[in-house]
C-alpha cells in the first residue's frame, strides 16, 4: 500500500486492489474447510516473509525460515 502513495499511482493501486480481492476470495473458500486460527497464522507469517523478500529485497536467513516454520508447526499442532 505504501507504493500506491494513497492510491494516486495507478499501476500499484491496481495491483493492491487485485491482490486484496484475490486474498478475500481465497480466504472465503478456505474458511469453509479449515479453522480460522490456522488460516490466519499461516497467511500472516508466510505472506509477510514472501512480500518482504520479493518487493523489498530483504534477505532470507535461516532464522527467518526457522521462525516461520515454528509458527506453521505451532498452528498445525
Amino acid at each position: 500500500m505504501k507504493e500506491t502513495e494513497c492510491f494516486i499511482k495507478l499501476i500499484p493501486s491496481v495491483i493492491v486492489i487485485t491482490c486484496y480481492t484475490g486474498y478475500l476470495a481465497l480466504y472465503i473458500i478456505i474458511t469453509k474447510t479449515a479453522e480460522l486460527g490456522i488460516i490466519n497464522a499461516t497467511w500472516s507469517s508466510a505472506s509477510t516473509l514472501t512480500i518482504a523478500v520479493i518487493f523489498y529485497n530483504e534477505s532470507v536467513s535461516i532464522l527467518k525460515i526457522l521462525g516461520i516454520s515454528f509458527i506453521l508447526i505451532g498452528t498445525a499442532g
